[in-house]
């Protein structure tokens, strides 16, 4: 099991400000997790900031979940998910148990107690603030709880370019890529 060290919630945008592809990882009022990849994310505010918000179809598990517990995490898998990344696109939460289909092997996130599957790098815990609907699109606002990065991970922001922190970025169509040098 990883040892996630405190990052300040202030702070926890950093995670996040690679524009790094997501697991929002959730809870319905049964008791029934889920996890979804999720694509568009960023911080909301500024200095400090201390609400993230996503983007995803109105009709997605892990947001019906998030609206009706007022909680979500944000997990931030490692490249070598990928694998993990596309099984979880592929299949709704509403019609399969993601957990037990493919096997994922978590820990439960600190305060939410969601979970966080084994090998993220950092999660983000979120008390829903409000859920915007347009058209077939929602934009979920949370404001960060809490905020954990494994160490080596994290130093004044996610260390992307090194290989124990490389992030996962969508491009569509079934397309990603993992970023590479860091340029000064």
């Amino acid at each position: 099991m990883a040892i996630y060290l405190n990052v300040p919630t202030n702070e926890a945008y950093k995670l996040l400000s690679s524009g790094a592809l997501i697991l929002v990882s959730t809870s319905d009022i049964k008791g029934n997790m889920d996890i979804a990849p999720i694509a568009w994310q960023c911080p909301v505010d500024d200095e400090p900031v201390t609400k993230l918000l996503f983007v995803t179809g109105f009709k997605n598990k892990a947001y019906v979940n998030a609206k009706e517990k007022g909680k979500f995490v944000i997990c931030i898998p490692h490249a070598n998910q990928m694998q993990l990344v596309r099984d979880l696109g592929k299949c709704s939460g509403f019609e399969k148990n993601k957990f037990e289909i493919f096997d994922i092997e978590y820990s439960l996130s600190e305060k939410c107690q969601y979970p966080v599957p084994n090998g993220c790098m950092a999660y983000i815990e979120c008390k829903l603030i409000r859920a915007i609907e347009e058209e077939s699109m929602a934009i979920v606002i949370g404001e960060v709880i809490i905020a954990k990065a494994i160490k080596g991970c994290y130093r004044d922001r996610l260390i992307s370019e090194k290989e124990m922190a490389k992030t996962i970025h969508f491009l569509g169509k079934d397309r990603f890529f993992q970023p590479g040098d860091l340029i000064d």
